[in-house]
């Protein structure tokens, strides 16, 4: 998760697909990965992070209203 924060922090939005490909894995029982892949995705401006959130919202939406709650306290999200 630490990484992928750190992804974030540097802004390197273009790791947007590799990020995704975590919440893909079969082995979801990670959810603190699950939850900085999607804080990296609500911060992520490209219209790809947008996409990819859409569909995971639709399949994991406690998660990804976990990690809104979490980004909009340290002031980031959407």
């Amino acid at each position: 998760p630490a990484v992928i924060a750190d992804l974030a922090r540097w802004q390197a939005w273009g790791m947007v697909d590799q990020v995704a490909a975590l919440l893909d894995r079969p082995d979801e029982g990670d959810r603190a990965v699950a939850r900085a892949a999607i804080g990296y995705l609500l911060l992520c401006p490209s219209a790809r992070a947008r996409e990819v959130l859409s569909r995971v919202r639709a399949t994991h939406p406690a998660l990804v209203a976990e990690a809104e709650r979490t980004a909009t306290l340290f002031g980031g999200g959407r």
